[in-house]
């Protein structure tokens, strides 16, 4: 169930960037981008309960035996190109490309990765926002496992 949840979160957030350029309004352009942005991270969150996020768990271990802060100055950048997304872009000299609030499919499950305790709680509680979600989506769509 949790596939379905993360196909229609993603699905719905490329469909909000989609509608970005003909939208009229100002207002409503940055109204879509900020909710694809969060659409894309619920979708993160979604994955990171699953094989995406244990794929990158593992690329996070493996980068730290090479050296641990690789991965997190990975995870700092695209969490800022995420936040870049979501603020005004008044408050930047150029244009902020919309497409920059993709980078919150992966954020999630780069915080589920942070070794010891935090992580395992963070870990866990992607796992039942994972299932809480596709539960949920499958309920509403009629979708049964």
């Amino acid at each position: 169930m949790p596939t379905v949840a993360w196909v229609l979160l993603v699905v719905l957030g490329f469909l909000g960037l989609k509608l970005v350029p003909r939208a009229r309004s100002r207002t409503l352009r940055a109204v879509l981008v900020r909710v694809a942005a969060l659409l894309f991270l619920a979708a993160g969150t979604v994955s990171a309960g699953g094989f995406v996020g244990q794929l990158i768990g593992s690329l996070v271990h493996v980068s730290g035996a090479v050296g641990a802060g690789v991965a997190w100055v990975g995870w700092l950048f695209l969490a800022a190109f995420w936040l870049a997304g979501i603020v005004p872009e008044h408050w930047f000299a150029g244009d902020i490309p919309d497409w920059l609030s993709l980078s919150g499919v992966l954020l999630p499950s780069l915080l589920a990765s942070v070794p010891g305790p935090v992580g395992a709680t963070m870990t866990s509680g992607m796992h039942a926002v994972a299932t809480t979600v596709g539960a949920g989506l499958g309920a509403a769509f009629g979708i049964h496992a």
